[in-house]
Formats: structure tokens, sequence, C-alpha cells
């Protein structure tokens, strides 16, 4: 195995002392790997990944579909094919063909993560990380990809504009419990239980700095020590599988404008994923990459990905219909409403990475865009968005029939809750006895909450009143995106002890009405701003407003209950009509959806209830309360 690995810095360095062919102009390239499913492992625990090949199928539709990749530029490996002979080929003997100076070089992968021991002596825990290709076994490491060895490969190319996005992991958890909606990608091998350590084998010296290795962005879905999550998600297809990262990565990349940043990217993933609630925080290198715009090259043609909420126009199909690429993956929704210069169009098909509309004002061929799927830019854009619902999904195969029958009538006034009795029917949190204790767990695993059985079906009742509250706030993005809305904490964080002082600081780049709803941790909505001490809310284009102000003889604590809340800021053309009286009974979160509908205004189809999306923007913050 070493003499293997001692081998690859020169058959890299042959490899690219050929060289590509001349090109005029700058290229981009991609790989991009999904293992679902292992050869010598089965459908188990630290096996076979439902989601893993979805995933890779997603990425390289948004690089294509979006972002302009070449099609014959992105080679797409999966499951069987994806061996540890096939990997290494694609990295050191296609790319070193064909990439050069200047070009970007983009590598995905998807799958199981595990660890070697360590020959070199520069892991202070004497283990190396490894990517696992197809054909790894339980037994040896021999087919493991050290990641030490990707970074050789790709680091040996002749361009220093390299992104790799990991959506592994190689850590445990024993506090994550084992549920038919998520996995953790990490293999089912235990190296220092399974396989004999080398005599050469030796961690680094105590207080020595690990090699960073060559310079490239690395952006990976959880942090080394952290389980990260294949897990499923409901769509208009129904159930699919995917990575906790990199089902919103994908879905951002599609709503990215072309000058968004990598750390941009990052941030709006790992800002959806804490509204997900998923235990695993991704993380990004500190490269100067990141500050560059997507896929940016120097002296490339400049990239056209369109407005954020645009989306290509793959096909026409004969005088009233249309094939738009992204599908339930770019977050396109049946019965929502797209537009060209000359028509409307209403979506009433959507697949995983297609969708079809029909024109619903302009008609023939010319009304959905002459010419339309002929060029990469024809697009349409989104101008009122259908969502498909905030209905929560509870599992509750594990409870007796009769704590089933009183939970459900103890939830009998909120109607889109529903409770799932069957074992294998996907739903977002499942409930499960546990000594003495209701504990729910989220769609990854971990615990979210409990209550103790003897407190009775109406305790949990409302601990799922407030899930099912901060679950309809967390829904309400705007996919559009028509301005950029920054909304934090004043002096950063999201995390406060009781009694700690709480501010918001907000600039939008567009004029409006500011709206601030808190859904505190014991499920409570409340209108924050505007309120009766403070009714003008106004903001003008650029400004910041922070609230409360310095000026204002008012301030904001944390205080009990302690536990996770969502805060919401709205920017609407018109003011949200919602009570702010202090002491008046909170809205219920539903109320927030109606205020919006009615400040979005009348959407461009009668009978439609697409929301308008061009008028109004919004941010959400998660929080934690501690004592």
């Amino acid at each position: 195995m070493s003499g293997r690995h001692l081998l690859v810095p020169a058959t890299v360095a042959l490899l690219v002392g050929f060289g590509p062919p001349e090109r005029t102009a700058p290229a981009r390239w991609a790989v991009v790997v999904g293992i679902s499913d292992y050869t010598h492992f089965g459908d188990e625990i630290g096996g076979d990944l439902p989601g893993a090949a979805n995933d890779a199928r997603a990425m390289a539709d948004v690089l294509v579909n979006k972002w302009g990749f070449a099609p014959d530029r992105v080679k797409l490996v999966l499951d069987g094919d994806a061996t540890r002979d096939r990997i290494e080929r694609e990295l050191t003997e296609w790319l070193p063909s064909v990439a050069r100076s200047g070009d970007l070089v983009w590598f995905y992968f998807a799958g199981h993560g595990s660890q070697a021991w360590d020959l070199n002596g520069d892991e202070p825990d004497g283990l190396d990380e490894t990517v696992c290709p197809a054909d790894v076994t339980r037994g040896s490491t021999d087919r493991d990809i050290l990641d030490d060895e990707i970074g050789a490969w790709l680091g040996a190319l002749p361009t220093d504009n390299v992104v790799v996005v990991w959506d592994k992991c190689h850590a445990r958890s024993s506090t994550r419990a084992v549920t038919p909606f998520s996995r953790p990608r990490s293999l089912g091998r235990d190296v220092r239980r399974d396989i004999a350590r080398p005599t050469e084998a030796a961690a680094a010296p105590a207080g020595s700095a690990e090699d960073p290795g060559p310079a490239m962005l690395e952006i990976a879905a959880a942090q080394a020590d952290e389980v990260a999550i294949d897990a499923a998600f409901a769509d208009g297809t129904g159930t699919t599988y995917g990575g906790a990262f990199t089902t919103p990565f994908v879905r951002n990349l599609w709503a990215a404008p072309e000058e968004a940043t990598y750390e941009q990217l990052f941030e709006e993933t790992r800002r959806a994923m804490a509204r997900q609630r998923f235990r695993q925080q991704p993380a990004i290198g500190d490269e100067p990459l990141k500050d560059r715009p997507l896929f940016w090259i120097e002296g490339a043609d400049a990239l056209a990905p369109g407005a954020t909420g645009t989306i290509r126009i793959l096909q026409v199909v004969g005088d009233d219909r249309v094939i738009l690429a992204g599908g339930t993956r770019a977050d396109v929704t049946t019965g929502s409403v797209y537009a060209t210069d000359d028509a409307l169009l209403e979506v009433v098909d959507v697949g995983r990475d297609r969708a079809v509309a029909r024109v619903v004002a302009g008609g023939g061929r010319g009304a959905a865009g002459a010419g339309a799927g002929e060029s990469p830019n024809d697009r349409a854009r989104l101008v009122a968005y259908r969502y498909p619902g905030a209905a929560l999904r509870v599992s509750v195969t594990e409870l007796e029939p009769a704590e089933r029958a009183t939970l459900r009538d103890a939830l009998d006034d909120v109607p889109s809750l529903a409770l799932v009795t069957e074992p294998t029917a996907f739903a977002h949190l499942l409930i499960r006895p546990r000594s003495g204790h209701r504990v729910v767990l989220g769609l990854d695993g971990f615990p979210r909450d409990s209550v103790p059985a003897s407190a009775g079906a109406e305790a949990l009742a409302e601990l799922l009143r407030r899930e099912f509250g901060q679950y309809q706030l967390t829904e309400l993005e705007n996919p559009a995106r028509p301005f950029v809305l920054d909304f934090a904490f004043r002096g950063g964080g999201s995390r406060f002890e009781l009694g700690d002082p709480i501010a918001f600081r907000v600039t939008s780049e567009q004029d409006g009405f500011l709206t601030i709803v808190d859904l505190a941790p014991d499920g409570t909505v409340s209108v924050i701003f505007p309120n009766e001490y403070a009714t003008e809310n106004r903001v003008e284009a650029g400004e910041t407003t922070e609230f409360p102000s310095p000026q204002m003889d008012l301030e904001f604590q944390a205080i009990e209950p302690a536990g996770r809340g969502v805060v919401r800021a709205f920017v609407t053309e018109r003011p949200m009509a919602l009570s702010f009286a202090q002491g008046a009974e909170a809205e219920e979160a539903e109320g927030v959806w109606q205020a919006l509908r009615r400040a979005a205004g009348p959407g461009p189809i009668d009978g439609s209830d697409a929301i308008p999306v061009t008028s109004w923007g919004t941010a959400a913050i998660v929080y934690e309360i501690g004592r």
C-alpha cells in the first residue's frame, strides 16, 4: 500500500508533462462521483446509501443546465463504476489530459468516508481519513483512497482553481438513533477493531501541525468529528433520498445569481440546514478562492446562469407546452408561474430534474420564447410560487394504539399535522418511547426534544404544535430571492443565555415595510417589529435598521422558556397586517402565511393560489436560548 502511494506523484507528473492540447480560452471541468451501491456491502447501516447517486446526478444536472458546463466536460461516475481504479484514472489521467493553467476543476464526491492506519505519521490520532470507492472492502483498506492522495492528484494539475466538495464522513455518533429515513455516510467498519495495525503505522508527535496540502478550496458536508447524513426528503415526486448537505447545496446552486461567491453559497446552505435542524455543521476552507464568484475563471466567457428565480427552457413542445430544467431539485412546484418576455407559463407537472409548463397567456412558440431550448440563455423567471403546503408528518408507529388515539384527539385542531402509523411511510419527525419519556427525533435521527410519559398526550401534543409552528415559518422562504435581505442578531451569533440582551440588524436592498416575527421555544408566535412602541416600520434601500435602536428606551432579553426558536424578517411592498399589541393573543403561524399573501398582492393568474414573489424578501435565523 505504501509503495502504491509513493508512485502517485511520479505518475501524475508524467501525465501532466504531455499536457492537454492548446485551446484559445480557459475551460471548466468536473468529476462528479456518487456511490449508492457498494459492491461488498449490503443494504444495511454503513453499507448502501440510497441518496448518494441521486446527489451526484443532481450535481451534474445543475452544473450543465444552470451553470453552462459543457456536458462532455462533466464526468459522472456512479455506483459500481466508481471503483478506486476508475476514480484514480479520472483524476490522474483524464483531468491532466484536458485541464490547463487557469482552468476550473470541480471534484464532487458523495458516498462513505472511513479511516485507514496512518503510515507517514502526520495524524495525531494515527488514522488517515479516506474516501470509500464502490469496491472498498470490510477487512482491508487497500481499496480506500486517502484524502491526502486525492489532494496530491488534484494538486498536481496545472491550475490552482480547484474546488473539492465532500458529502461523506468518517465519524460515528452514539447519540444518533437508527431510523428508516436517514443513514450516516460512514462505512460500517471499525479500523481499530477490524484491521490489524501495520508495524510502520505511527501517530504524529503531540503538538505537531498537519501538512495543509495543496492550495484548493474544500467544502465539506460536516466537521471532521461529525456524522454526515443521507436523509429522506418529501417532494412533488414522492420521497427521495439525498445528503442533508447536498440537497440544499444543489438547491442553492440553482437559485444563486452569477455574482454569488462560494462563501455566500456555503452560508446559504448552512442556514438552510439549521432551519431544518440538522445536527451536522458543514465546513469551508479558508482559501482566497472562497471569495470569488462561483465557477469564475479569468479570461473565460462570462457565465450566464440567469438571475435568481430563473429556469432554463430546454424545449418547446407544440404551441402550448414548455420543458423547464431543474424540477424538484430546483424547488420547481406544480402551480407555480413563470414568465418570458411575452408569455406566462404555469407548471403542470414536475419531475426530479425536469418540469412541464403550459402557456397560459400569449400563446404559440413565440410566446414561450422564439427558439427556446436552442440557446443555453433561454430562460423563464419565477413570478409566483405555489407553496407545496406546510404539512408536518410525525411517525407514531412505536406508540401504543391507545396513546396514538389520545394524541390524535389532542391535535384535532391542527389538521396539517399528520400522524403516520405505517413504519416505512415518510415522516419529518419520529416519536419513540425511551426510559419513561417520549423522545422526538428529527430527520437525521438525532433527538430534538422529549416529554415525560407521565405528562400525558397533551404535553406531547404541545411539543408537536411548537414543532409545527417552526416548520411553517422555516418553509416560508422566497425562492425567487428578488433582493438581498441581510438579517442578523446585532453582534452576530445565535445562542443566548437567559438575561442576555437581544437586538436585530436588518439591511434591505429594496424599499419596503419591515416585519419581524418570532416563534419562541414554547411555540408562541409574536410580532416583534413593528410594536406599540415603534410603529413606523418603513425601511429604505441600503440603510441598516437596528431594533431596538440605541436611541430607543426599549430592551429585549432572552427569557424563559429555554430552547430553540425561529425569528423571521420580511420586507414587503405593502405592510403585513399582523397584530402587535402587547399582551394580545398570539397569532398562529398560519396567520403569518395569510398576512404575507395579502401583502404580496394578487397573483398573475386568476384563481391560482401561487403567491407573487417579485415584491418581497425574507430571511430567518434559528436561535437557541440556554440556561
